[in-house]
């Protein structure tokens, strides 16, 4: 499974929560998944889920922005040690062994080289 951590800006981790089935949102308020104590942050910031395998993080309409790897985006797949930033809060997505192991179902293999050339 793949995970969401809270990081430091040197990329320390604090605290580490595991993206399941459920989405996670992660805000101020009492309702979010992820309760950050940061008045930067809107009430629900913005969540991650499972969208057709992959994890895609979306932004919940917060005022000041989500940031992925300094891009503020809307709509954003995560990929592994991808760097979120939500009001002063720092997050990191990091792929767990099911994340890697669709990544790399997904790398097109080479095709057999044509016999024909051979002959």
């Amino acid at each position: 499974m793949p995970f969401l951590y809270r990081i430091t800006p040197d990329g320390v981790a604090l605290r580490r929560w595991e993206i399941g089935d459920q989405p996670l949102v992660v805000g101020r308020c009492e309702s979010a998944t992820i309760r950050i104590p940061d008045y930067r942050l809107s009430s629900e910031h913005f969540a991650v889920a499972r969208v057709a395998g992959e994890f895609v993080l979306e932004d919940l309409g917060s005022k000041n922005g989500t940031f992925v790897n300094g891009r503020r985006i809307s709509r954003q797949t995560l990929r592994c040690e991808d760097r979120i930033v939500a009001g002063h809060t720092l997050f990191s997505f990091e792929a767990g062994l099911s994340t890697v192991i669709h990544e790399l179902e997904k790398v097109r293999q080479p095709k057999e080289p044509d016999a024909s050339l051979w002959q």
